[in-house]
């Protein structure tokens, strides 16, 4: 169990599980850290033989620095956006608890900013509202029914086969539907562009002519029965 999870207060049912969509997420979050000019100091781990600060490693328990948690999440270390989070926050909570009634302006610019953890989880939260709103919106875009060219021929020809009656409503209805799919070619002459029949109407003029002919065969048919 990693050190994270002994000494996480998250409750196992409200973590949010890292996939493509949250790595990408906390990748933006951690790289703007990173490219922060106050987070200079957080960036690798704290030399404290070198600062002179032997007492660190008695102070604190848990080091962490941005590019520990850069690697990780690299790694794929975090099963939990939570994880990742908790450990950013880590960084300043040992900053405080260190400089506490101490005199640090090395680390007094970013003592300041020890609620980073909620401004992360501020961003991640926005990212994913964002992501919702934008597939909220791609949602209500209509998908568009591409009519089969053989479907379209079939239309054609029978068309061909109504009458002036029968054709004016057509005419009618591509005026109020689908006026770019007919070409006036004269005062009593137009042209219809099947290709620019709106699916949905195209589908509506097809049944309607469908029944128009079958009265027809009907009638043919009483004809001859006579």
């Amino acid at each position: 169990m990693s050190k994270f999870l002994q000494k996480s207060t998250i409750p196992f049912n409200s973590a949010t599980p890292i996939g493509k969509d949250e790595q990408k997420k906390l990748t933006v979050i951690v790289q703007s850290l990173f490219d922060n000019n106050d987070a200079v100091e957080f960036k690798t781990p704290v030399d404290w033989e070198a600062l002179g600060i032997t007492d660190y490693p008695e102070v604190i328990e848990y080091p962490m620095d941005l590019s520990s948690v850069k690697q990780s999440l690299s790694n794929g270390k975090y099963t939990y956006v939570e994880e990742c989070l908790d450990e950013i926050q880590l960084i300043w909570d040992n900053c405080k608890l260190y400089n506490d009634d101490k005199s640090s302006q090395t680390h007094s610019s970013m003592q300041e900013s020890s609620n980073i953890h909620q401004k992360s989880e501020d961003v991640f939260q926005e990212e994913v509202e964002d992501e919702q709103r934008t597939q909220s919106q791609v949602q209500e875009i209509p998908v568009v029914e591409m009519i089969p060219k053989a479907e379209k021929i079939k239309f054609t020809q029978k068309v061909q086969n109504l009458t002036s009656a029968q054709l004016n409503i057509i005419i009618t209805i591509l005026k109020d539907n689908s006026p770019n799919a007919f070409i006036q070619t004269g005062d009593d002459r137009a042209q219809i562009i099947v290709d620019n029949i709106e699916s949905s109407t195209f589908r509506t003029l097809n049944d309607e002519i469908d029944v128009w002919l079958s009265d027809v065969q009907d009638n043919v048919y009483k004809k001859v029965k006579r």
